[in-house]
């Protein structure tokens, strides 16, 4: 069984902390537009979604689903992935496409677990990241200066645990690795009703979840507020692909990105096809509906069209990572950038 499959039962609760969803730029229409001639018919492609099927991977499925794959000349069998697991398929060419935590990607690459120039970003989906920091109402911790001394429980090995000490320097309260509870994905919503941790470092689309599963309201404290430099998450290929056919990588971004425009547009419709597409998904529409209405500021923002990367951007997230001390110095723009990357004006 392919090994992104495997996943989908043990970690349906963490479906979403490895996200994922962006949106087309501001001048394409989401009308229909004739695919390109194929007489070999269209090419076939595996898609991995970012982890398992959650809100933030419902573009992919709308676009499918609209038939923006079919009009691009593509036919993509989406199959259910499990975060930086998707890496190893697609170097081994078992899938071609899926998104990807950019923050967490230069982290590997630095840190030589992944070759740079290994991968080639198609185009952002968040510009920003979804990292957050989650903290009862109940609780005493009403400012990022209260998570002193407190215990925080994050998903081991995700930017939303080694951004941690990088987020306490910025935001001006002391911080000690030994307060982090680091656990997989299907225990951390139970880490605050077991009150084995104060505050959790998630992804701000959790918040429902979290609220869920806590049985209380959560005050939310996000990362970019401080961390404004961190990437969000973005499409990606291998750069293999993308030279050896980049006419097919840019068909399968823009008919990608059409969907994410329509998800935006239409969020009710594009949560019930994700819940069609796969049963037992979505226990509810509403909150898939508000994390989809969540992400979109973090979408939309910072850049002159949807889905464009700023190559100063990436450049300034590096430093960051190199200055705190997350990765050595060496790492460039061009580690994940190339021809086929949608590039801000």
């Amino acid at each position: 069984m392919h090994p992104a499959r495997t996943v989908r039962a043990a970690l349906a609760v963490g479906a979403s902390l490895v996200m994922l969803a962006s949106a087309c730029s501001s001048g394409t229409s989401t009308e229909p537009e004739p695919g390109p001639s194929n007489p070999a018919g269209p090419d076939k492609v595996v898609y991995l979604t970012g982890f398992n099927a959650s809100a933030h991977d419902a573009f992919i499925f709308v676009a499918d689903e609209k038939g923006f794959f079919d009009e691009a000349g593509i036919d993509v069998d989406i199959q259910l992935g499990a975060g930086t697991q998707n890496l190893g398929p697609m170097l081994a060419d078992e899938a071609q496409f899926t998104y990807i935590d950019l923050v967490g990607l230069l982290y590997q690459m630095g840190n030589g677990q992944v070759e740079p120039g290994a991968f080639r970003v198609l185009s952002a989906v968040h510009q920003t990241t979804l990292a957050a920091i989650l903290a009862p109402e109940s609780s005493n911790i009403q400012s990022p200066q209260d998570l002193v001394g407190k215990k925080i429980g994050a998903f081991a090995g995700s930017p939303t645990e080694f951004l941690l000490p990088v987020y306490a320097s910025l935001a001006g309260f002391e911080f000690d690795k030994s307060q982090i509870v680091s656990v997989a994905p299907t225990e951390l919503f139970g880490l605050l009703p077991a009150h084995r941790a104060d505050a959790l470092s998630t992804f701000i689309i959790q918040k429902g979840v979290v609220e869920n599963a806590a049985g209380e309201p959560m005050r939310v404290f996000p990362m970019n507020e401080v961390l404004s430099d961190m990437l969000g998450t973005a499409l990606i290929s291998t750069t293999a692909l993308a030279e050896s056919n980049p006419d097919l990588v840019t068909r399968f971004r823009d008919a990608a990105l059409r969907g994410l425009e329509y998800t935006l547009a239409n969020p009710e419709e594009a949560i019930q096809i994700l819940s069609d597409r796969n049963p037992g998904a979505v226990p509810a529409i509403p909150p898939f509906v508000a994390q989809i209405n969540v992400m979109k500021p973090y979408i939309t923002g910072n850049v002159d069209k949807i889905g464009a990367i700023d190559e100063s951007h990436v450049l300034r997230c590096i430093s960051v990572l190199e200055s705190s001390g997350l990765i050595p110095s060496g790492l460039t723009p061009d580690a994940i950038l190339g021809p086929q990357t949608l590039m801000a004006s």
